[in-house]
């Protein structure tokens, strides 16, 4: 063989596993980036867990009965009377409308 052709060849047996370190340390390299942005995905998601049932919570006190008669009060609203309450199949009588005040 001629000294080229051997500096070809050790030239290849010396370049086939330096590229595949440099393969290695860069999977590896990404690999750990991902363990890194799974950690921070992992806690974000937690976190929303926690705000979804904060919101539940909330949804659930905002919904009671108690609540709903507290803000029925504060806008002025009294509950129905027998005349309001309309049963099932009643025809529902007419009602005069005012125009701008008038009757």
């Amino acid at each position: 063989m001629t000294t080229r052709r051997w500096l070809f060849v050790y030239g290849l047996a010396l370049a086939m596993p330096v590229t595949a370190g440099i393969f290695r340390v860069w999977v590896r390299q990404d690999a750990v980036r991902l363990g890194y942005q799974l950690s921070v995905e992992e806690r974000e998601r937690g976190r929303l867990q926690d705000l979804v049932r904060q919101l539940e919570i909330e949804r659930a006190a905002e919904r009671s009965p108690e609540h709903l008669l507290q803000w029925a009060a504060k806008l002025g609203l009294q509950p129905s009377t027998s005349q309001q309450i309309l049963k099932e199949g009643a025809a529902v009588p007419k009602v005069k409308r005012s125009v701008h005040g008038q009757q």
